[in-house]
């Protein structure tokens, strides 16, 4: 396993239903505060802020600014969820950033996929993304007062 906060675990193996033909999101959410939002669509990963403005934050290439997906229609459950979800995750782990896996079925349904503290797999990738997300994790220990000073 290449990604330290793994290691010693019990690796047990949940097995879920299958599910086919869903919109996936991968929502950061920092002590539960949306950060980006990544849409997984035809083969592209597209990044958006908390209010559905195409970014280029991301751990790969993606695809030029002018490229955009209408906001979903779920939007509010998307961001509603990834906030809980992400906020109980850090008050649990002490981890402020988190990756959210929400899914969308094709009636509308949201749907939890997985979290992970590992946001980009322990490779965050270009050195932007690299400040951006450690900008976001120690604005978050600051404002919960751990002692960080500069």
């Amino acid at each position: 396993m290449s990604q330290w906060n793994y290691r010693g675990r019990n690796n047990h193996v949940i097995i879920e239903k299958f599910i086919t033909n869903t919109i996936h999101y991968e929502v950061y959410v920092c002590d539960g505060d949306i950060k980006t939002i990544v849409l997984f669509v035809d083969g592209m990963k597209i990044p958006f802020d908390e209010s559905w403005n195409r970014t280029m934050i991301y751990t790969s290439s993606v695809p030029p600014l002018h490229v955009v997906r209408d906001k979903p229609q779920t939007f509010s459950r998307i961001t509603a969820l990834a906030s809980k979800c992400g906020k109980l995750y850090s008050e649990y782990t002490a981890i402020p950033l988190v990756r959210i896996g929400i899914h969308q079925d094709e009636s509308g349904n949201v749907m939890f996929g997985e979290f992970t503290g590992a946001t980009a797999g322990g490779n965050v990738g270009s050195e932007l993304v690299s400040k951006t997300f450690g900008t976001w994790w120690l604005d978050a220990l600051r404002t919960r007062n751990v002692g960080l000073t500069s």
